[in-house]
């Protein structure tokens, strides 16, 4: 997953034996706009993307169109519902956390 908060973009990419299996690209080349996607909806997306004009549960996002009020907090709460590190609340000693020096 690739997140750039400045532009509310969002690009997620899943594989398997070499293959895309999921992928969502949102804002990256055309602001607040769905670019590529392939494959099938994910459980967490609707979690995600429910409610928002634009949206409709177990269909993909339509490329061309806009996701209303995506933000910042919906780029974390992707990476908190994927448990990806960077993400959440960090467990003391992971490589990613920040330790602070007393």
């Amino acid at each position: 997953m690739s997140c750039q908060s400045v532009a509310d973009a969002i690009g997620y990419w899943k594989f398997a034996d070499g293959l895309e299996k999921r992928v969502l690209e949102y804002g990256f080349c055309r602001e607040r706009t769905w670019e590529k996607v392939v494959g099938d909806p994910e459980a967490w997306e609707q979690a995600v993307f429910e409610g928002r004009e634009g949206y409709v549960p177990g269909q993909n996002p339509v490329v061309g169109k806009t996701l209303s009020h995506f933000s910042n907090f919906d780029l974390q709460k992707v990476g908190e519902m994927l448990e990806l590190p960077g993400f959440g609340t960090p467990a003391p000693g992971e490589s990613w956390t920040k330790q602070e020096v007393s």
